[in-house]
């Protein structure tokens, strides 16, 4: 049987397609412009925390628009053009003494740059041994580093091998090593270095200025850091300035606010240790969108710190797009509700990795909130909404006016 009124059922689908229309819209809260470029090429742009903070956590809402509102495809890099490489230095032994039960190496690193890695040179041997190393800026004076236990300290093969050490970051130049040797006899350590590592790349954006709070408290030995920002920025790393008279070291521990002001809460973010023998004291984050750190700082006996300064950094992150020196081109972001993009240019990662000319976010780096859509897309939403309007309160008009002439019929009848 043919149903009496499909027209209206057809004409109800076009309602929902205008509407689903309306909804599929892409609707961004954010818009920044890029700055004209002289060339018809690819180019590289580098995303300021500002724009990165206020993006979805992967940065699936990325969107480059012309001035027509064409969008324009690009590819998103991260550490783009950073390498490293290594190069293998000698440490010199200034002296060997047995003595009862212990072998003591007495090594000056020479330049005394800060080194978090010891190697260890030495005739295989299949044995555990106990190990400790104490630093020292003038052979009189010495400071505990840290106590390892190699277990085994076989290396394998019959040529001298590598032992690698990770120690604390130390900046002394001299280094004492006492090989326990009580219920063992002793191994043939043939040489200590370490290996340099030279890093090429680009630097980390720092991230501007934020409040923060210091708060000791007696009862449990640790002082609270409370670092608040007027925005949520995707943190990476930070650096304390910490200013001291008196050796130090102490267990750190980071955590940020994740969620609403008010139903949010706080989520492990790092841990790390503050010490006088760093060079710097940097704590290296997993990535999280957050307005709010608090830092723990676990005193134990001793006096709190006195923090002078923090910094926040974030990796550096660009995206590559082709563009025309007759356009204009606006970046858009800050919209939820979009998946990422699918362009060609994921195919041609390697080649776009290459060092393109650079295009730049606006001079004044401005971010508009909670700016609408341009006016292409405004005017087209209006649009959407007028013929939903207007065929709605066209189809309950009809429907009223159905109803009534059968209700007519009836009361005839």
């Amino acid at each position: 049987m043919v149903y009496k009124h499909r027209w209206i059922v057809f004409l109800c689908f076009i309602v929902l397609f205008l509407y689903g229309g309306l909804i599929a819209a892409q609707n961004f809260s954010y818009k920044t412009s890029v700055d004209p470029v002289k060339l018809k090429s690819y180019y590289r742009i580098k995303l300021i925390p500002q724009v990165v903070g206020r993006c979805q956590f992967g940065l699936q809402d990325l969107r480059i628009k012309d001035e027509r509102g064409n969008e324009v495809p690009y590819l998103l890099l991260k550490d783009v053009g950073s390498y490293q490489s290594e190069n293998y230095r000698d440490f010199t032994i200034i002296s060997t003494k047995s003595t009862q039960g212990a072998t003591v190496y007495l090594i000056d690193r020479l330049d005394g740059k800060p080194n978090q890695q010891l190697i260890l040179k030495i005739s295989n041997a299949d044995i555990e041994k106990s190990l400790s190393f104490e630093g020292s800026n003038n052979t009189t004076s010495w400071y505990a580093i840290q106590s390892i236990r190699l277990n085994p300290f076989y290396l394998g093969g019959d040529s001298v091998k590598e032992a690698i050490i990770n120690l604390p970051t130390t900046n002394h130049r001299y280094l004492r090593c006492v090989v326990n040797d009580s219920t063992t006899g002793k191994i043939d350590i043939k040489g200590f270095g370490f290996k340099e590592i030279f890093k090429n790349g680009v630097n980390n954006f720092e991230m501007p200025q934020a409040a923060y709070s210091q708060i000791d408290i007696d009862s449990n030995k640790t002082t609270i850091i409370e670092i608040k920002y007027n925005q949520t920025f995707l943190i990476n790393q930070l650096s304390v300035e910490i200013k001291e008279d008196w050796d130090f070291y102490r267990e750190v521990n980071v955590e940020a606010w994740v969620g609403s002001i008010k139903d949010g809460r706080y989520i492990q973010l790092g841990q790390g240790r503050f010490a006088s023998y760093f060079d710097k004291n940097i704590i290296q984050l997993q990535d999280v969108l957050t307005h709010k750190l608090r830092l723990t700082i676990y005193n134990k006996d001793s006096p709190p710190l006195k923090i002078s300064g923090i910094k926040a950094y974030q990796k550096p992150t660009w995206i590559v797009a082709p563009l025309d020196s007759s356009k204009q081109y606006t970046l858009y972001y800050g919209d939820n509700t979009l998946a990422a993009p699918e362009y060609d240019l994921e195919y041609f990662e390697q080649k776009l990795k290459e060092d393109f000319p650079r295009a730049r976010l606006g001079s004044t780096f401005m971010i508009i909130q909670k700016e609408q859509q341009d006016k292409k897309d405004g005017e087209l939403n209006n649009y959407y909404i007028g013929t939903c309007i207007i065929l709605v309160t066209g189809l309950l008009l009809f429907m009223t006016w159905k109803m009534l002439k059968e209700m007519k019929v009836r009361a005839d009848v």
